[in-house]
């Protein structure tokens, strides 16, 4: 028997009760749910066809991996860096059709 994959997958949570995976050790792994039943529904469905075509798990490897999830506020700085802070010398600017929706687009 071989070892189990651990496969860590941070969800985060916005104060209108959506969920969101955007960021996991499972390429490709892109969820938004609207609740907590929801996603754990969606996540393993979500997360084996993943594993199957983005990690080429075996249906042995895929029974003994493990999925760890922890849930945790949204906190706008931490997706939002300030342009001074900026590693990269300068950034694309995101335009709208209304100006006034107009942002730097940063990288995480």
């Amino acid at each position: 028997m071989s070892e189990p994959q651990i496969f860590f997958i941070p969800v985060l949570s916005y104060e209108d009760g959506t969920l969101a995976v955007v960021d996991s050790d499972i390429k490709g792994l892109i969820i938004e749910v609207s609740s907590y039943d929801e996603l754990i529904i969606e996540l393993p469905r979500v997360a084996y066809r993943l594993l199957k075509s983005n990690h080429q798990l075996t249906d042995e490897q895929m029974a003994q991996a493990i999925l760890v999830s922890e849930i945790s506020p949204f906190q706008v700085q931490d997706t939002v860096h300030n342009k001074e802070t900026s590693s990269l010398p300068s950034l694309p600017r995101m335009l709208w059709g209304d100006k006034k929706h107009s942002q730097y687009l940063e990288y995480a």
